[in-house]
């Protein structure tokens, strides 16, 4: 009688990842991207999960929540000056593309004030940026569109 040696041949799922005549018994898992959440939850020891958030993971997440409200407002401020310059007045020449000109301006100021102040205040602490943020807030309230309601 004759000895046959046979690989072992893979069960379920991987029988579709081997080849016939493979030399390892045991085929190679393709790597699986692992999900965020069983990242932090195998990595975090259990002493560490009761220990308080530093104050940079707070401070980020006010002031992730404080942009998106804020970024909101300016979204609507945009909304507010995109139908102020809908209406425009009968002007004639130069003047007409002026006020065309600075009506348009009006729209990009609170995306371009949102952006800027993100942008040029990464450095700076949360309340820095806060302040700005209200700051451009309150200076571009598109008072024509609320005033002529």
């Amino acid at each position: 009688m004759t000895d046959r040696t046979r690989d072992v041949e893979p069960e379920g799922d991987d029988e579709a990842l081997s080849w016939a005549g493979d030399e390892s018994p045991v085929a190679a898992k393709p790597a699986r991207a692992a999900d965020p959440v069983d990242v932090i939850v195998a990595d975090a020891p259990a002493d560490v999960a009761a220990e308080p958030q530093p104050v940079a993971e707070r401070a980020s997440s006010v002031l992730l929540v404080s942009s998106g409200v804020l970024g909101g407002i300016y979204l609507l401020f945009t909304i507010g000056w995109v139908f102020t310059a809908q209406n425009e007045p009968a002007l004639d020449g130069l003047a007409r593309v002026m006020y065309v000109l600075g009506q348009w301006l009006a729209v990009a100021a609170p995306a371009l004030w949102f952006g800027a102040t993100l942008l040029l205040t990464r450095q700076r602490p949360t309340p820095v940026k806060l302040l700005w943020l209200v700051i451009g807030m309150l200076l571009l309230v598109p008072w024509p569109f609320i005033l002529s309601r």
